[in-house]
């Protein structure tokens, strides 16, 4: 998929390059699922965390698409990579630890000082 247009981005993007693909031809529009916040509330808090999807409701979203991996132990929790690398403070592949571990990590650090500390989210 190319970059978003200047003024067009996130949902309205996504929809205006399905519309253009042809692909909801046909599909009949709910007025509850206009708009999805991506990953909770896209660059605006760490990503599939409580506080991203907080604040995407705080901005009217009242859908997100999130990512939910399982743990060694077969817990769901939201992270959107197969490593821990990138958004939490663990290494390694996700899926080779437990939910035990996996629950200490810090979540929220790497986006900014403000969200340190955010845990992943147990899916229950």
């Amino acid at each position: 998929m190319t970059s978003p247009p200047d003024g067009l981005t996130g949902p309205r993007f996504v929809h205006q390059a399905a519309t253009n693909a042809g692909l909801l031809e046909g599909v009949q529009a709910d007025a509850r699922a206009q708009r999805a916040a991506h990953r909770g509330a896209g660059r605006l808090a760490p990503e599939n965390t409580l506080a991203s999807l907080r604040l995407g409701y705080s901005y009217g979203y009242r859908m997100a698409e999130i990512d939910v991996k399982l743990s060694a132990d077969g817990v769901a929790f939201l992270l959107h990579d197969a490593t821990l690398d990138r958004t939490t403070n663990g290494k390694g592949r996700a899926d080779a630890l437990g939910w035990g571990e996996l629950s200490r990590l810090d979540a929220g650090s790497w986006h900014s000082a403000p969200h340190a500390g955010e845990a992943l989210l147990e899916v229950k």
